[in-house]
Protein backbone atom coordinates (compact mmCIF):
# COMPACT_ATOMS: atom_id res chain seq x y z
CA UNK A 1 0.00 0.00 0.00
CA UNK A 2 1.51 3.71 -1.06
CA UNK A 3 1.98 6.11 1.94
CA UNK A 4 0.47 9.56 1.74
CA UNK A 5 4.22 10.87 1.14
CA UNK A 6 4.44 8.86 -1.62
CA UNK A 7 0.89 9.68 -3.33
CA UNK A 8 2.02 13.18 -3.23
CA UNK A 9 5.42 12.88 -5.13
CA UNK A 10 3.57 10.56 -7.62
CA UNK A 11 0.83 13.71 -8.54
CA UNK A 12 3.85 16.01 -8.79
CA UNK A 13 5.00 14.30 -11.37
CA UNK A 14 2.20 13.41 -12.71
CA UNK A 15 1.09 17.47 -12.95
CA UNK A 16 4.40 18.27 -14.02
CA UNK A 17 4.96 15.78 -17.03
CA UNK A 18 0.97 16.83 -18.16
CA UNK A 19 2.18 20.48 -17.90
CA UNK A 20 4.87 19.61 -20.01
CA UNK A 21 2.93 17.53 -22.66
CA UNK A 22 0.02 20.82 -23.02
CA UNK A 23 3.19 23.11 -23.64
CA UNK A 24 4.50 20.55 -26.55
CA UNK A 25 0.71 20.38 -27.64
CA UNK A 26 0.28 24.37 -27.32
CA UNK A 27 1.32 25.49 -30.52
CA UNK A 28 1.65 29.15 -31.35
CA UNK A 29 -1.30 28.99 -34.00
CA UNK A 30 -3.22 27.18 -31.73
CA UNK A 31 -2.53 29.72 -28.70
CA UNK A 32 -3.71 32.61 -30.76
CA UNK A 33 -7.02 31.20 -32.04
CA UNK A 34 -7.89 30.17 -27.74
CA UNK A 35 -6.76 33.95 -26.90
CA UNK A 36 -9.05 35.69 -29.85
CA UNK A 37 -12.30 33.55 -29.42
CA UNK A 38 -11.71 33.80 -25.27
CA UNK A 39 -11.30 37.29 -25.56
CA UNK A 40 -14.31 38.11 -28.08
CA UNK A 41 -16.14 36.00 -26.13
CA UNK A 42 -15.54 37.45 -22.20
CA UNK A 43 -14.89 40.83 -23.03
CA UNK A 44 -17.79 41.74 -26.01
CA UNK A 45 -19.78 38.83 -25.53
CA UNK A 46 -19.85 37.80 -29.20
CA UNK A 47 -19.32 33.85 -30.41
CA UNK A 48 -16.44 34.43 -32.84
CA UNK A 49 -14.81 31.38 -34.30
CA UNK A 50 -11.76 30.82 -36.00
CA UNK A 51 -12.35 28.68 -38.95
CA UNK A 52 -8.39 28.40 -39.50
CA UNK A 53 -5.15 29.62 -39.07
CA UNK A 54 -2.34 30.32 -41.84
CA UNK A 55 1.57 30.63 -41.07
CA UNK A 56 4.24 31.98 -43.44
CA UNK A 57 7.73 33.58 -43.08
CA UNK A 58 7.57 36.64 -45.46
CA UNK A 59 9.51 39.78 -46.33
CA UNK A 60 7.76 42.82 -45.18
CA UNK A 61 7.57 43.77 -48.53
CA UNK A 62 5.53 40.85 -49.46
CA UNK A 63 3.71 41.24 -46.16
CA UNK A 64 1.94 44.38 -47.19
CA UNK A 65 1.43 43.34 -51.01
CA UNK A 66 -1.13 40.81 -49.69
CA UNK A 67 -3.12 42.60 -47.39
CA UNK A 68 -7.25 42.95 -47.77
CA UNK A 69 -8.07 46.27 -49.46
CA UNK A 70 -8.90 48.55 -47.20
CA UNK A 71 -7.78 47.44 -44.61
CA UNK A 72 -7.13 48.72 -40.62
CA UNK A 73 -3.72 48.49 -40.41
CA UNK A 74 -1.77 48.78 -36.63
CA UNK A 75 1.30 48.90 -36.06
CA UNK A 76 2.49 47.33 -33.34
CA UNK A 77 5.38 48.41 -30.88
CA UNK A 78 7.97 45.99 -29.76
CA UNK A 79 11.00 44.92 -27.69
CA UNK A 80 14.49 46.36 -29.62
CA UNK A 81 12.68 48.73 -31.68
CA UNK A 82 11.52 46.37 -34.17
CA UNK A 83 7.84 46.78 -34.70
CA UNK A 84 5.10 44.13 -35.80
CA UNK A 85 2.13 44.82 -37.04
CA UNK A 86 -1.78 43.64 -37.03
CA UNK A 87 -4.24 43.81 -39.67
CA UNK A 88 -7.43 43.73 -39.73
CA UNK A 89 -10.25 43.43 -42.97
CA UNK A 90 -12.95 45.81 -42.96
CA UNK A 91 -15.84 43.13 -42.09
CA UNK A 92 -13.34 42.15 -38.74
CA UNK A 93 -12.70 45.49 -37.90
CA UNK A 94 -16.72 46.67 -38.67
CA UNK A 95 -17.57 43.56 -36.08
CA UNK A 96 -15.26 45.06 -33.28
CA UNK A 97 -17.35 48.20 -33.89
CA UNK A 98 -20.94 47.15 -33.65
CA UNK A 99 -20.00 45.12 -30.66
CA UNK A 100 -18.63 47.67 -28.49
CA UNK A 101 -21.36 50.43 -29.59
CA UNK A 102 -24.32 48.21 -30.03
CA UNK A 103 -23.40 45.40 -27.65
CA UNK A 104 -23.87 43.02 -30.63
CA UNK A 105 -22.53 42.13 -34.22
CA UNK A 106 -25.09 42.58 -37.16
CA UNK A 107 -26.01 39.60 -39.18
CA UNK A 108 -25.48 41.51 -42.50
CA UNK A 109 -22.11 41.88 -43.49
CA UNK A 110 -21.19 45.61 -43.38
CA UNK A 111 -20.16 47.98 -46.47
CA UNK A 112 -16.78 48.23 -47.23
CA UNK A 113 -14.99 51.80 -46.34
CA UNK A 114 -12.00 53.18 -45.78
CA UNK A 115 -10.71 52.49 -41.75
CA UNK A 116 -10.37 55.35 -39.95
CA UNK A 117 -8.38 56.59 -36.36
CA UNK A 118 -12.15 55.72 -34.43
CA UNK A 119 -11.81 52.54 -35.76
CA UNK A 120 -8.22 51.98 -34.46
CA UNK A 121 -9.17 53.35 -31.13
CA UNK A 122 -11.79 50.40 -31.26
CA UNK A 123 -9.41 47.54 -31.87
CA UNK A 124 -6.42 48.75 -29.33
CA UNK A 125 -8.25 46.71 -26.64
CA UNK A 126 -8.36 43.44 -28.69
CA UNK A 127 -4.63 44.12 -29.17
CA UNK A 128 -3.78 44.70 -25.19
CA UNK A 129 -6.55 41.26 -24.37
CA UNK A 130 -5.38 38.81 -26.96
CA UNK A 131 -1.81 39.47 -26.20
CA UNK A 132 -2.92 39.49 -22.10
CA UNK A 133 -3.64 35.86 -23.05
CA UNK A 134 -1.11 34.93 -24.93
CA UNK A 135 1.44 35.93 -22.12
CA UNK A 136 -0.72 33.50 -20.15
CA UNK A 137 0.15 30.54 -22.35
CA UNK A 138 2.71 27.97 -21.46
CA UNK A 139 6.29 27.89 -22.64
CA UNK A 140 7.25 29.10 -26.74
CA UNK A 141 3.14 29.32 -27.36
CA UNK A 142 2.94 33.22 -26.10
CA UNK A 143 6.48 34.29 -25.33
CA UNK A 144 6.85 35.53 -29.21
CA UNK A 145 4.41 38.32 -28.36
CA UNK A 146 5.96 39.47 -25.34
CA UNK A 147 6.69 42.99 -25.12
CA UNK A 148 4.46 43.79 -28.65
CA UNK A 149 1.36 46.46 -27.82
CA UNK A 150 -0.65 48.47 -29.65
CA UNK A 151 1.53 51.48 -31.31
CA UNK A 152 -0.15 53.35 -33.89
CA UNK A 153 -2.50 53.09 -37.40
CA UNK A 154 -0.86 53.25 -40.56
CA UNK A 155 -2.84 54.58 -43.39
CA UNK A 156 -2.00 52.35 -45.95
CA UNK A 157 0.32 49.01 -47.21
CA UNK A 158 3.16 51.12 -48.41
CA UNK A 159 3.72 53.07 -45.14
CA UNK A 160 3.71 49.62 -43.06
CA UNK A 161 6.08 48.02 -45.57
CA UNK A 162 8.46 51.10 -44.82
CA UNK A 163 7.81 50.48 -40.91
CA UNK A 164 8.39 47.30 -40.80
CA UNK A 165 11.97 47.16 -43.01
CA UNK A 166 13.20 44.30 -44.65
CA UNK A 167 13.58 41.69 -42.01
CA UNK A 168 11.80 38.17 -42.63
CA UNK A 169 8.44 38.02 -40.68
CA UNK A 170 6.09 35.26 -39.18
CA UNK A 171 2.63 36.02 -40.76
CA UNK A 172 -0.31 34.26 -39.18
CA UNK A 173 -3.81 34.92 -41.31
CA UNK A 174 -6.67 33.55 -39.02
CA UNK A 175 -10.10 33.23 -41.15
CA UNK A 176 -12.97 34.35 -38.58
CA UNK A 177 -16.71 33.52 -38.36
CA UNK A 178 -19.04 36.25 -37.23
CA UNK A 179 -22.17 34.80 -38.15
CA UNK A 180 -24.19 33.39 -40.39
CA UNK A 181 -22.89 35.70 -43.19
CA UNK A 182 -20.26 37.44 -41.29
CA UNK A 183 -17.05 36.04 -42.00
CA UNK A 184 -13.54 38.53 -41.31
CA UNK A 185 -9.61 37.74 -41.21
CA UNK A 186 -6.92 38.73 -38.93
CA UNK A 187 -3.61 39.05 -40.04
CA UNK A 188 -0.72 38.95 -37.18
CA UNK A 189 3.03 39.56 -38.17
CA UNK A 190 5.86 39.91 -35.91
CA UNK A 191 9.64 39.23 -36.50
CA UNK A 192 10.41 35.71 -37.57
CA UNK A 193 13.17 34.06 -34.73
CA UNK A 194 16.42 34.28 -36.05
CA UNK A 195 18.71 30.71 -35.18
CA UNK A 196 21.98 31.62 -33.16
CA UNK A 197 25.35 29.47 -34.43
CA UNK A 198 25.68 29.64 -30.72
CA UNK A 199 22.83 28.17 -28.66
CA UNK A 200 24.63 29.82 -25.41
CA UNK A 201 24.32 33.35 -26.73
CA UNK A 202 20.96 33.36 -28.64
CA UNK A 203 19.27 34.03 -25.21
CA UNK A 204 21.35 37.09 -24.09
CA UNK A 205 21.34 38.85 -27.52
CA UNK A 206 18.81 41.61 -27.47
CA UNK A 207 15.88 40.97 -29.39
CA UNK A 208 15.91 42.83 -32.61
CA UNK A 209 19.29 44.06 -32.29
CA UNK A 210 20.32 42.18 -36.12
CA UNK A 211 17.46 44.24 -37.28
CA UNK A 212 18.16 48.02 -36.21
CA UNK A 213 19.65 49.15 -39.16
CA UNK A 214 17.17 48.21 -41.51
CA UNK A 215 14.48 49.91 -40.07
CA UNK A 216 16.45 52.82 -39.23
CA UNK A 217 17.42 53.66 -43.15
CA UNK A 218 13.81 52.92 -43.32
CA UNK A 219 12.17 55.52 -41.35
CA UNK A 220 14.48 57.44 -42.00
CA UNK A 221 13.56 57.43 -45.88
CA UNK A 222 9.80 57.61 -45.64
CA UNK A 223 8.18 60.25 -46.35
CA UNK A 224 7.30 62.83 -43.25
CA UNK A 225 3.94 64.44 -43.39
CA UNK A 226 2.91 68.03 -41.62
CA UNK A 227 0.33 70.31 -41.40
CA UNK A 228 -0.19 73.86 -40.66
CA UNK A 229 -2.51 74.49 -38.39
CA UNK A 230 -4.06 77.65 -37.67
CA UNK A 231 -6.93 77.14 -34.96
CA UNK A 232 -9.62 74.67 -34.61
CA UNK A 233 -13.13 75.71 -34.53
CA UNK A 234 -16.12 73.97 -33.95
CA UNK A 235 -19.48 74.17 -35.95
CA UNK A 236 -23.35 72.89 -35.39
CA UNK A 237 -23.11 70.08 -37.93
CA UNK A 238 -26.40 71.33 -39.62
CA UNK A 239 -24.26 74.72 -40.27
CA UNK A 240 -21.25 72.33 -41.11
CA UNK A 241 -24.04 70.79 -43.99
CA UNK A 242 -25.10 74.09 -45.16
CA UNK A 243 -21.03 75.33 -45.98
CA UNK A 244 -21.04 76.26 -50.05
CA UNK A 245 -17.90 77.72 -51.79
CA UNK A 246 -17.48 81.37 -51.28
CA UNK A 247 -18.75 81.71 -47.08
CA UNK A 248 -15.93 82.65 -44.91
CA UNK A 249 -15.63 81.06 -41.71
CA UNK A 250 -14.80 83.27 -38.75
CA UNK A 251 -11.64 83.00 -37.22
CA UNK A 252 -10.29 84.18 -33.72
CA UNK A 253 -8.17 86.97 -33.40
CA UNK A 254 -4.46 86.28 -33.38
CA UNK A 255 -4.12 83.08 -35.38
CA UNK A 256 -1.88 84.30 -37.66
CA UNK A 257 0.78 84.42 -35.35
CA UNK A 258 0.06 81.14 -33.21
CA UNK A 259 0.08 78.54 -35.91
CA UNK A 260 1.10 75.23 -35.03
CA UNK A 261 3.32 72.85 -37.20
CA UNK A 262 1.81 69.39 -37.03
CA UNK A 263 2.80 65.52 -37.82
CA UNK A 264 0.53 63.14 -38.11
CA UNK A 265 -1.17 62.32 -35.81
CA UNK A 266 -1.63 65.71 -34.63
CA UNK A 267 1.56 66.41 -32.69
CA UNK A 268 2.77 69.79 -32.39
CA UNK A 269 6.60 69.82 -33.92
CA UNK A 270 6.91 73.71 -34.24
CA UNK A 271 5.23 76.90 -33.47
CA UNK A 272 5.06 79.57 -36.66
CA UNK A 273 3.38 83.28 -37.95
CA UNK A 274 1.80 82.62 -41.03
CA UNK A 275 3.01 85.04 -43.95
CA UNK A 276 3.28 85.58 -47.66
CA UNK A 277 6.76 85.98 -49.63
CA UNK A 278 6.33 87.09 -53.19
CA UNK A 279 2.86 86.16 -53.16
CA UNK A 280 3.10 82.94 -51.54
CA UNK A 281 2.13 81.99 -48.21
CA UNK A 282 4.63 80.79 -46.03
CA UNK A 283 5.59 80.07 -42.31
CA UNK A 284 8.56 80.96 -40.11
CA UNK A 285 8.98 78.84 -37.76
CA UNK A 286 9.43 79.88 -33.96
CA UNK A 287 10.60 76.87 -32.24
CA UNK A 288 9.92 73.57 -31.13
CA UNK A 289 6.07 72.67 -30.19
CA UNK A 290 5.41 71.41 -27.18
CA UNK A 291 3.42 68.24 -25.99
CA UNK A 292 0.54 66.57 -28.65
CA UNK A 293 -2.68 68.42 -30.36
CA UNK A 294 -5.82 66.52 -29.61
CA UNK A 295 -8.89 66.71 -32.30
CA UNK A 296 -10.55 69.10 -29.91
CA UNK A 297 -7.59 71.39 -29.95
CA UNK A 298 -6.25 71.50 -26.40
CA UNK A 299 -2.99 72.42 -26.25
CA UNK A 300 -3.23 74.92 -28.84
CA UNK A 301 -3.47 78.03 -26.65
CA UNK A 302 -5.75 80.89 -27.33
CA UNK A 303 -5.62 80.02 -30.76
CA UNK A 304 -8.05 77.21 -30.13
CA UNK A 305 -10.65 79.46 -28.20
CA UNK A 306 -14.16 77.73 -29.06
CA UNK A 307 -16.70 80.63 -28.89
CA UNK A 308 -20.22 79.24 -29.20
CA UNK A 309 -21.27 79.43 -33.15
CA UNK A 310 -25.02 80.05 -34.08
CA UNK A 311 -26.72 77.45 -36.16
CA UNK A 312 -27.01 80.22 -38.50
CA UNK A 313 -24.21 80.93 -41.97
CA UNK A 314 -21.50 82.56 -40.65
CA UNK A 315 -20.91 84.71 -43.70
CA UNK A 316 -22.63 85.83 -47.26
CA UNK A 317 -20.82 84.07 -50.10
CA UNK A 318 -18.02 85.49 -51.17
CA UNK A 319 -18.26 86.52 -55.27
CA UNK A 320 -14.89 86.85 -56.28
CA UNK A 321 -12.02 84.52 -55.84
CA UNK A 322 -10.01 85.35 -52.92
CA UNK A 323 -5.89 85.79 -52.97
CA UNK A 324 -5.10 82.89 -50.70
CA UNK A 325 -1.86 85.56 -49.59
CA UNK A 326 -3.90 88.39 -49.76
CA UNK A 327 -3.79 90.38 -46.40
CA UNK A 328 -0.90 88.23 -44.72
CA UNK A 329 2.27 89.75 -43.48
CA UNK A 330 5.48 89.82 -45.55
CA UNK A 331 7.66 87.83 -43.65
CA UNK A 332 11.08 88.78 -45.86
CA UNK A 333 10.75 92.28 -44.27
CA UNK A 334 10.27 90.53 -40.66
CA UNK A 335 13.65 90.27 -38.62
CA UNK A 336 14.09 87.23 -36.03
CA UNK A 337 11.26 87.11 -33.90
CA UNK A 338 11.44 87.95 -30.07
CA UNK A 339 10.74 84.38 -28.76
CA UNK A 340 12.70 82.70 -31.18
CA UNK A 341 16.24 83.32 -28.74
CA UNK A 342 17.85 80.21 -28.37
CA UNK A 343 15.90 78.27 -30.87
CA UNK A 344 17.35 76.97 -34.18
CA UNK A 345 17.83 79.82 -36.81
CA UNK A 346 14.21 80.70 -38.09
CA UNK A 347 13.63 79.84 -41.53
CA UNK A 348 10.73 80.32 -44.42
CA UNK A 349 9.23 77.92 -46.49
CA UNK A 350 7.64 78.64 -49.58
CA UNK A 351 4.01 76.97 -49.89
CA UNK A 352 2.36 77.31 -53.20
CA UNK A 353 -1.14 78.98 -53.22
Amino acid sequence: MDKPGEQTVLRRKARAARAAHEARAMSPERALRLALERWAGGELGVMLSVTGVETRTELAGTLAADLPDPALILLLDGPGDVPGALVLDPQLSAALVEAQTMGRVSPRPAPPRAPTRTDAAMAAPMVAGVFARLADMPAEAGQWVQGYRYGAMVEDARALSLALGTGDYRVMRLGCDLGPDRAGELVLALPAPRPSADPDAAGDAEPGAAARPALRDSLLAAPARLDAVLCRVSVPLSQMHGLRPGEVLALPAGVLNAARLEAVPGRAVARATLGQIRGQRALRLHGTGQGAVTPGGEGMGEATARPPVPDTPVAPPVPARIDPAAGLPDLSEFGPPEDAAGDDPPAAGAVPG
